[in-house]
């Protein structure tokens, strides 16, 4: 580890390297990567709001993986090119909030290790309220931020070296896990189910032996099936359940897989636009008849899924016989048409065979509450058991952890129905 040429020279520098490597404590309690304690002051904060501004301050785990990954293509054809190794100075700093749950650590740490010395973290003394407020504006949350430019970097390190050691910050906030006391040990793999004549990749965690299991799908977001959706599938299958994360993009895009940011957002959206309720259908109904073929699963069979997966998921409740549906924050269920110009999932609400819970954020733009409003009254309507949840304090995104959107309450509470509605239902 080398510090930026700019300051390898300062009076600091001995001491500042010295605590970038060996750090105040691990990243996670189970890592192996140490991570310096940082007081987020004034200097440091003034330091970041002008890496903004420059265009040189990347925000969230997913954009800071796909900047990493993108410079490291960019530095081995470089080495190609000059027949030479490059050097290992520190060219981006990543600095994290203090109350990210222990997988988010962990991501940060294998991120980390993929890159070497030239990518360090240090851990701030605030949260990620704080942190994306202080940095972005009110009401914005930034669990991670990325300093991308090797001057930036040099200007942060600076101000990290100038404040007070970690130990004299503020005691950060205990780190809070999503896995159960006992969680189950999972296997992971990636699979593809026959529909329509193609195939449709997905992404499969199940419980380590025993079982079998109820079967749950787990519907991606526009941006694929990401680091968060295969989280929350492996969450889902520490439950005890099949979990399957399928791509329902698959017929124009099978490989997506972007970031939460505007250009993810302008390429989610742009295969979300090529959808067809018939063939969403088609896919759910496969999903479901290759999990219920597996021996290692039971015929009841829950299902849940975010944003249009959220839709897909009130979708595949009215069009199958799933048991347990939970839609979080399903965008366009009670539009006046569903996707390709078919009818919309709430015109279809009698057909709803099971229990469903829709979880939506009061502070969502993206869901009007009349929207919301007509969707509790056509399942009172239908007498269809349910249960909508507004969160007051919410937006869209609320439950992905690696959005500036995160709102940890919500997602701790949205989560914990999660968990009732499935083993109340499949068990």
């Amino acid at each position: 580890m080398r510090l930026p040429k700019r300051i390898e020279d300062d009076p600091r520098a001995p001491t500042l390297l010295l605590r970038l490597a060996t750090g105040d404590r691990l990243l996670w309690s189970g890592g192996v990567l140490p991570a310096a304690d940082v007081a987020f002051d004034d200097a440091l904060a003034a330091v970041l709001r002008r890496a903004h501004d420059a265009g040189h301050l990347v925000r969230g785990l997913e954009s800071a993986t796909r900047s990493l990954d993108a410079q490291e293509r960019g530095l081995a054809r470089a080495d190609r090119h000059a027949g030479v190794a490059r050097g290992e100075r520190i060219s981006r700093l990543l600095l994290v909030a203090s109350d990210g749950a222990e997988r988010f650590y962990r991501h940060v740490e294998s991120l980390l290790a993929r890159h070497g010395a030239r990518a360090v973290a240090v851990r701030l003394d605030v949260g990620a309220s704080e942190l994306g407020e202080r940095l972005f504006g009110r009401g914005a949350q930034a669990k991670l931020v990325m300093v991308d430019h090797k001057d930036a970097v040099a200007d942060a390190l600076l101000a990290i070296a100038a404040s007070e050691p970690g130990g004299s910050a503020r005691a950060p906030a205990p780190s809070v896990s999503h896995e159960p006391e006992e969680a189950m040990e999972i296997t992971t793999e990636r699979v593809s189910i026959d529909v329509d004549g193609g195939r449709m990749p997905a992404y499969l965690a199940k419980p380590k032996g025993g079982g079998p299991h109820p079967p749950v799908i787990v519907w991606m977001e526009i941006f694929g099936i990401n680091a968060h959706i295969r989280d929350v599938t492996e969450r889902v299958a520490r439950e005890g359940y099949v979990a399957l994360a399928p791509n329902f993009f698959h017929r124009t895009n099978p490989t997506i897989e972007v970031g939460y940011d505007e250009a993810g957002m302008a390429a989610g959206i742009g295969e979300m636009q090529k959808l067809d309720a018939d063939q969403m259908i088609a896919d759910a109904r496969a999903a479901l008849a290759w999990l219920r073929a597996r021996p290692d699963t039971t015929e009841k069979a829950g299902v849940m899924g975010f944003c249009i997966g959220g839709h897909m998921t009130y979708l595949t409740a009215v069009t199958t016989d799933v048991a347990a549906a939970a839609s979080f924050y399903g965008g366009g269920i009670a539009a006046p048409q569903g996707p390709g110009g078919k009818p919309s999932p709430v015109q279809r609400t009698n057909a709803i065979r099971g229990r469903i819970v829709c979880l939506f954020g009061a502070k969502d733009a993206m869901i009007p509450q009349p929207q919301v409003e007509a969707i509790r009254k056509a399942l009172e309507q239908h007498s269809v058991r349910h249960e909508i949840v507004v969160y007051p304090d919410a937006d869209h995104g609320f439950f992905c952890d690696q959005r500036a959107t995160y709102h940890a309450a919500s997602a701790k509470d949205a989560w914990e129905r999660v968990k009732r509605l499935f083993a109340e239902e499949l068990r």
